[in-house]
């Protein structure tokens, strides 16, 4: 188990000095393209799931309308029922 945390920690320290190197070396290009490109996928993520979303509701909407039609026949017979008393 030590021997694990010992090299979680080492790859973390390893990652932190290359990525300051990349930064002090490139001055930050790359690090605006790779955040160019999540804005993008993020994006792209977001109009999926706006339709899933307003796909989901019109599905919801319909069987609520549809629970809603039998309810409205269901009490419909009562009130004939009634009536033929």
């Amino acid at each position: 188990m030590f021997k694990f945390i010992f090299r979680t920690i080492a790859v973390f320290v390893i990652l932190i000095v290359a990525v300051v190197a990349l930064a002090i070396w490139k001055g930050g290009d790359g690090f605006r393209w790779v955040g160019g490109k999540t804005e993008s996928a993020g994006r792209a993520v977001g109009e999926k799931a706006e339709k899933a979303l307003e796909g989901m509701k019109e599905g919801m909407d319909f069987k609520k309308d549809k629970e809603q039609g039998k309810a409205q026949e269901k009490n419909e017979g009562i009130n004939k029922r009634k009536k033929s008393e």
